[in-house]
């Protein structure tokens, strides 16, 4: 069992009564938490409001699961005195197939259901047999082989984190299963979890027996579990030379006032005053606004130590906003002091514990628990768990795609989405108080946006360690934009600010468009001097420019996308008459682009292109002018002439490995 620390509980729990913010915290209220057993009370400041019945059973249920012993007043504002229990954190009750004693059925019925699980795993039939064994376990629950086998069904179907919670369930049941232990190492290893990946490998190494008694099974057994040592070794390194180029601290002193997000927050009284409702200052700035405050409740996490216990003090709230900051634009996100990931990661230690959520397995354990729970202990503490165990995910996603851990990153937004889509129609009758935010389908599409970014860069990097084809990926960007058509937003209700709703509405339209430019490029440059590559160019250009087009005109998306068009005409070999208009469209959008994005990651990157760009313009006008062309004539730059050995115009364009 792993060991939780106690937790000192400093936290804010913001109100909002706008749709534009995805919180589940409700009111206004500041408390501290300590795991001592005490009589105690908590004061709460209302700023001119009584508190939602959500938010008194949200602070009764935290306040049954620890201890308060501070209160704060808040100026004149009304005061609310409660007095409170303490004893050890309840838990909710547990069903009996779930107790420290579990009901044991018809074992022979297991093994029979085992069996039938084994032959359909050997024919490839992954799901199917993870079912058998899911019904085998219910027959037989203390049984190692049956979890295992479970475990090597979710490996197969990449479904990590069940495999991982399965593997690990049975090698607790017998601590001697070397195959287990394997099985546990594979799936820490798929999820980069380096250490204990490399832990689970010695141990099974430890559970072989000695080398002359070793059937030729353990042998292979053997050779795999010291392969996949060394292979860690080497993609532990890998990882961490990305992760030291894409996540490096910013010295914000250095690039004062230029940053997207501090441009757009200095324009953003003119703006507002014109009503320009298109302006990516919107997106950047209400992304940055939700990113830095969760970084600021992040930053008040301590350590403390209470005689030989560890406590960590913290401000729950954080992972809310600053998931919420990274799901409007990712782009946003920054590291700006040496310890962010540290205090970050105490962050979540904090807020899943304070939440009880889910800290091991995947979507397959948590949409059958959480019923479990609902049945024991209502929504107020399912809808917390829920929250911190989805925005976990998301997070971990984005941090694994970041550092170029692809596979990582697809399986965790993709958990997130399978109980994220499951619980939409679970609960689509369930009101927002009761089951939270997250079920919405903006919420959800923000994830998707996410996901199919990742999946595009895993297959441009490393296809054939994704598990998904260009057209699977094709396929969910024409579904996203089909669901975002016909999902507008809702009519009636509070005004969505101009950010959130390019956000969740405009950009992922335009993502999906861009990865429809992306695929058709692709198809192209695969079909070499086959003629259908002719018109691939040309839905590639149709796409991008749609994409383009789709994005705020001051965007470096807007931008960038015109000149991965421009590209697909050139390669495709359109005329002066296509690309020069196009041409003149990029250099006009560049000086307000600028204005926001000067050191945008794209904005930065394009400049030698862009110059490239504004030479051909200028050579080809006054070929035009002088009678040395014609608009009907061909021309790009030499550089173009073999799109197979172009020189790539950033990463969406680069030619799959």
């Amino acid at each position: 069992m792993m060991h939780r620390p106690n937790y000192a509980t400093f936290f804010t729990i913001h109100q909002s009564n706008s749709n534009n913010i995805f919180t589940d915290q409700l009111s206004s209220a500041h408390i501290t938490i300590y795991p001592q057993p005490m009589s105690c009370s908590v004061l709460y400041a209302l700023n001119q409001h009584r508190p939602s019945r959500m938010c008194l059973a949200s602070i009764a249920t935290l306040t049954n699961t620890y201890y308060v012993n501070k209160t704060y007043k808040c100026g004149a504002c009304t005061d609310l005195s409660i007095d409170l229990l303490y004893g050890h954190p309840p838990q909710p009750a547990m069903p009996s197939s779930q107790s420290a004693h579990p009901k044991v059925g018809n074992k022979e019925n297991a093994e029979r259901l085992k069996a039938q699980g084994n032959a359909l795993h050997v024919k490839g039939q992954y799901k199917a047999a993870y079912k058998k064994y899911s019904e085998a376990i219910k027959e037989d629950p203390t049984n190692a082989v049956l979890w295992s086998n479970r475990a090597a069904s979710g490996l197969a179907m990449k479904e990590y984190l069940d495999a991982a919670h399965d593997a690990e369930k049975a090698v607790g049941l017998d601590p001697k299963y070397a195959k287990a232990w394997g099985r546990v190492g594979s799936a820490r290893m798929a999820l980069s979890h380096w250490s204990k990946c490399a832990e689970a490998w010695n141990t099974a190494l430890s559970c072989l027996p000695p080398e002359g008694e070793m059937t030729p099974e353990h042998k292979a057994l053997k050779v795999q579990f010291e392969s996949g040592l060394k292979k860690i070794q080497d993609l532990e390194a890998e990882a961490q030379s990305v992760a030291d180029g894409n996540m490096k601290v910013m010295n914000i002193a250095d690039v004062q006032n230029k940053l997207p997000w501090q441009r757009g927050l200095a324009m953003e009284k003119e703006i507002v005053a014109k009503q320009h409702n298109t302006c990516s200052a919107f997106v950047i700035m209400n992304a940055y606004r939700d990113f830095s405050e969760g970084v600021e409740l992040m930053k008040q996490i301590k350590i403390r130590q209470i005689g030989d216990k560890e406590t960590i003090e913290g401000a729950l709230g954080a992972l809310v906003q600053i998931s919420n900051g990274i799901l409007r634009d990712k782009r946003v996100f920054h590291v700006d002091t040496p310890d962010w990931f540290d205090k970050y990661n105490r962050q979540v230690e904090l807020e899943c514990g304070s939440n009880n959520a889910w800290n091991t397995g995947g979507a397959r354990l948590v949409q059958e628990d959480v019923l479990r729970r609902l049945k024991a202990s209502g929504w107020d503490p399912v809808r917390r768990a829920l929250s911190s165990t989805i925005r976990a995910w998301i997070m971990a996603g984005f941090f694994r795609g970041s550092m170029g851990d692809h596979s990582s990153g697809i399986e965790f937004y993709r958990r997130a989405l399978d109980v994220l889509e499951w619980g939409s129609q679970q609960w689509k009758n369930v009101s927002r108080e009761d089951c939270g935010c997250i079920f919405e389908l903006s919420f959800i599409r923000g994830v998707r946006k996410l996901y199919l970014g990742e999946l595009m860069s895993g297959y441009s990097e490393k296809r054939a360690e994704i598990g998904h084809s260009m057209e699977d990926i094709a396929e969910f960007a024409r579904q996203m934009i089909v669901e975002t058509e016909s999902n507008p937003p809702p009519r009636g209700g509070p005004p969505l600010d101009p950010g959130f709703f390019a956000s969740f509405w405009v950009y992922p339209k335009a993502d999906a468009l861009s990865v429809l430019g992306w695929y058709h490029m692709q198809s192209a440059i695969l079909a070499g001097e086959a003629p259908e590559r002719l018109d691939l160019y040309g839905q590639a250009a149709k796409y991008y420019t749609e994409a383009a087009d789709t994005y705020f005109k001051d965007d470096e998306n807007h931008v960038y996308f015109l000149k991965i068009a421009l590209e697909a005409h050139w390669w495709r070999g359109d005329p002066l008459k296509t690309t020069l208009p196009l041409c003149t469209r990029i250099r006009k959008a560049v000086p307000e682009m600028m204005k926001i994005w000067e050191m945008g990651h794209l904005a930065s990157s394009m400049e030698p292109e862009l110059v490239e760009v504004a030479i051909y313009e200028r050579e080809y006008r006054d070929r035009l002018l002088g009678g040395e062309a014609t608009w009907d004539d061909v021309a790009r730059p030499g550089y173009m002439d073999d799109p197979l050995n172009a020189r790539p115009f950033g990463r969406k364009n680069k030619p799959a490995s």
